[in-house]
């Protein structure tokens, strides 16, 4: 296994266990999983964490779970799953941020960690040649 891919799964395995221990929280504990407050969700449209803690065990819990594997297989499919969750990661924080009307530094760890995914989904894209304009200039 490359280093890239190994320092990848390493990376999808740390955020994968947060998502399925923040994640399984809200959904075991929908009104206040580990300790925070439903208050976080005023003005928001959920009431409790159910929904945003189904979102993070299932997207980005269970996707970057699938993503550690392919990148332990060697898959070609690895960059693209990569890139989908880091962009998720960085939609999801930044959903968040707003939603909550703030921004807690593990906010912004996160939010590089979801960047930093999409540029390892870059490399590994660039170096399977498989860019997607790749695949469409070798039809023509």
């Amino acid at each position: 296994m490359r280093l890239l891919d190994r320092v990848a799964a390493v990376l999808h395995g740390f955020v994968a266990l947060g998502a399925f221990v923040g994640g399984g929280a809200a959904i075991v504990n929908p009104v206040s999983p580990l300790g925070a407050p439903v208050e976080l969700l005023a003005g928001s449209p959920f009431r409790t964490f159910l929904v945003p803690g189904i979102f993070l065990f299932a997207v980005l819990g269970l996707g970057n779970a699938i993503s550690l594997w392919l990148c332990a297989r060697g898959s070609r499919l690895r960059g693209y799953a990569t890139g989908i969750v880091g962009v998720a990661m960085v939609g999801w924080i930044v959903v968040q941020c707003v939603v909550m009307r703030g921004v807690a530094p593990i906010h912004i760890v996160y939010f590089v960690l979801g960047a930093v995914q999409g540029v390892m989904a870059l490399a590994m894209l660039h170096h399977d040649d498989a860019f997607p304009m790749s695949f469409a200039w070798k039809l023509f």
